[in-house]
This record gives C-alpha cells, structure tokens and sequence, in this order.
C-alpha cells in the first residue's frame, strides 16, 4: 500500500532530518587569521572553494583579470605544471567573479580533496599578469559589451545592479577602464588576497575537520600578503 500525502510528507520531514542531523559543521581560523569553515554531510563529490572579498577596491576591472587568470600561471608555477596538476584532479574546477567576491573552486573525489586545497593556495597567489593578457581581455569585454546591449532581459539586471551598488564591482555595462597595468592589477591583487578577505570552505563526506585544517594550513599559512 503506497503511503498517502500526509504520509510522505512525514515520510520527507523524517528524511530531512536524518540528513541534516548527520552534517556537522565547524568554523574556525588559521593560524594567519584565515577563515575555514568545514562541512562533514554525506554526498558523491567533496568540494573545496575559496572566497576572496573584492568589495570597495579598485580598479572593479582587475578583479575580472584575476578571474581570468585564475589556474593558469603564476610567478612560482608555470601553466604547464598548473594543467598538469589540473589534469592529475578526478573532478572540475572553476572560477567566478562577482561583484562583491572572487570564487574559486572545484568538486573532486574523495581522495583529491587535499590536492584540491593545495592547488586553490598555488592558485591563488601571485598571477603572472602580462600586457597581452590585458589587451586580450579588453577586446573581449568590448564585444561582450556590444552584445549585451542587444540582449534586453540581460542588460536591464546589470543597469540595476550597477545603479544599486555604484562602484561596487566590475560590470559588463562599462567601457573597459583605460590605463589598466600588470602592476595596477598586482596592487588589486595585494590588497584583496589577504587573510582577513578570503575564506575557505569545504564540503566532504568523510575527511575530519583537524586533517582539513592541516592540508589549508600548509597551502596557505605562509600566505604573502599579510595585512589588507
């Protein structure tokens, strides 16, 4: 005999319960001062991302470079060996920007989650930013400017979010800003990827908060950039 509604719905609640009774949640800081917050909840994949607060700083285009850039090279690792270690991940990554915070991450098997966090802290520190990436991105961002403007249902969201939160960000409704350098990015860079901006955080389904905190504590503990 099937259950009847007021069955299944108890049948649900019980259901939700059970799952969320058995997801335990920590939140604590590194020993730099960096915020980790673990989740331990029963699923397919971990995942690990990184969230570094972009609010109030300029120039809004750098962080979209930042974006860009992100898994690629940096001044300690050349993209060769950061595909290779891409390539070695059984998962995907990713990286987006917002108007408020970079995001950085990806969803691995269980046994690649350390892997994952390392590589978040390589790749994350010190993009190797050049002129003809900049260049690049600036035609870019004029095509896609020049597109928005013919897709309505897209571009009224960005005017409102831009009038709402003026200066706040980098969005698609502005001409890419004139005299954007490798060094002025690196500044952006300095003063965003500090401690006190970025957080990690991490969903897994069987590693321990303390052997989590140990692998984060590796890859980002001798973090460059002490103070914002």
């Amino acid at each position: 005999m099937s259950p009847s509604g007021r069955g299944k719905s108890m049948l649900i609640r019980f259901a939700a319960r059970r799952l969320f009774s058995a997801v335990a949640v920590h939140d604590g800081r590194l020993t730099n001062g960096m915020r980790i917050v673990t989740l331990n909840s029963p699923s397919a994949l971990d995942a690990a991302g990184l969230m570094i607060r972009t609010d109030g700083m300029t120039p809004p285009a750098a962080s979209l470079v930042v974006e860009k850039l992100a898994f690629k090279a940096t001044r300690a690792v050349s993209e060769a060996e950061m595909q290779r270690r891409l390539d070695g991940i059984i998962g995907s990554s990713h990286a987006r920007c917002h108007r408020e915070c970079i995001l950085l991450g990806g969803a691995v098997s269980r046994d690649h989650l350390a892997a994952l966090i390392e590589l978040l802290g390589d790749a994350s520190r010190e993009p190797l930013v050049k002129e003809t990436d900049l260049e690049e991105m600036a035609a870019v961002a004029e095509y896609e400017l020049f597109e928005l403007k013919k897709k309505t249902e897209q571009l009224i969201p960005e005017l409102a979010a831009a009038a709402a939160f003026p200066g706040i960000g980098y969005s698609p409704t502005e001409p890419w800003p004139n005299g954007l350098t490798p060094d002025r990015v690196m500044q952006f860079w300095r003063r965003c990827f500090t401690p006190d901006r970025m957080s990690l955080m991490s969903v897994s389904s069987g590693t321990e908060h303390s052997a989590i905190v140990k692998v984060a504590e590796r890859a980002f503990s001798k973090w460059p950039n002490q103070i914002g």
